[in-house]
């Protein structure tokens, strides 16, 4: 026997479909819990303004951090604060239900702040590239864009495996080092998300010991290490190490620069990066 359903009740059914409450666990361990989605967010770090964008939440971000400058669009929204240091009363001012920001950041104990005003704080801490994915479909689904999250993230670890398949098994691992600044010196550890680079494009990182994300270094150390590929992350003047003929990387020409952006930020673009570090790595090969 068939029963009919009224209505109204279908009506209702499609209210707390559409309205129910979202729960999603950040990266802090912490459970954070919407009536809907969220319609007017902050993002905190240049790696989650591109996520958000990348899984269509970009007119949903209302602020953003001083280094959110991808896409241009991100660039043009009221900038809050950076890695160090927010303006609360600015982020207040912007009625934000969900506020986004990245564990490590010097800013995370400032942001307790917001609990009096009731709003939320989502926390990011990727511990490696391909929880970037999981990243994309968290965000989606606080933001209501689960359906393009999902697919993108998808998308990102398929061309993540392509990278280890063809890379990351090769049993000739040239030796890099990574340049992050000039003066001092900065490198930095296999913990780090460049570091992951390496190790995915089949590099071994002249300084993956380090226990640290990163460290000052010195030309000395280098020469002693004689890295077969030098990455700088612009601005980088390849000719700076031209003196050090001795080096392999120079010797040979292999001593490139890549965007900053594309490999020390937590974004879908860092497979971009990855794949010009992978290139350099493999013509050294």
């Amino acid at each position: 026997m068939r029963y009919k359903i009224p209505l109204f009740a279908l009506l209702i059914g499609a209210v707390n479909v559409a309205y129910g409450s979202i729960s999603v666990q950040d990266d802090s361990g912490r459970t954070i819990v919407l009536q809907k989605p969220a319609e007017r967010v902050v993002s905190l770090a240049p790696g989650i303004t591109e996520t958000l964008y990348a899984i269509g939440a970009g007119k949903q971000v209302v602020g953003v951090s001083v280094d959110s400058d991808y896409p241009l669009a991100a660039s043009r929204l009221p900038q809050v604060g950076g890695f160090q240091n927010v303006n609360i009363e600015a982020i207040v001012a912007l009625k934000p239900d969900l506020v986004i920001v990245w564990g490590p950041s010097g800013v995370v104990p400032q942001l307790a702040a917001l609990a009096k005003f009731n709003i939320p704080v989502y926390v990011v801490n990727n511990p490696n590239i391909p929880a970037i994915s999981t990243e994309m479909q968290n965000l989606g689904k606080l933001t209501g864009n689960s359906t393009r999250a999902n697919r993108e993230a998808a998308q990102f670890l398929i061309r993540y495996k392509i990278l280890q398949a063809e890379y990351s098994l090769n049993k000739i691992k040239p030796s890099v080092f990574i340049q992050v600044s000039s003066n001092p010196i900065y490198t930095v550890g296999n913990h780090s998300l460049s570091g992951q680079i390496i190790a995915l494009c089949g590099g071994r990182n002249i300084f993956g010991h380090m226990k640290t994300y990163a460290g000052m270094t010195s030309v000395e150390q280098i020469i002693d290490y004689n890295p077969q590929v030098i990455i700088g992350y612009s601005p980088f003047n390849p000719a700076s190490w031209n003196q050090w003929q001795q080096m392999a990387a120079v010797k040979n020409h292999h001593v490139v620069t890549i965007e900053a952006s594309l490999v020390a930020r937590d974004g879908p673009r860092i497979l971009e990066g990855a794949e010009q570090v992978c290139q350099a790595i493999q013509k050294a090969r």
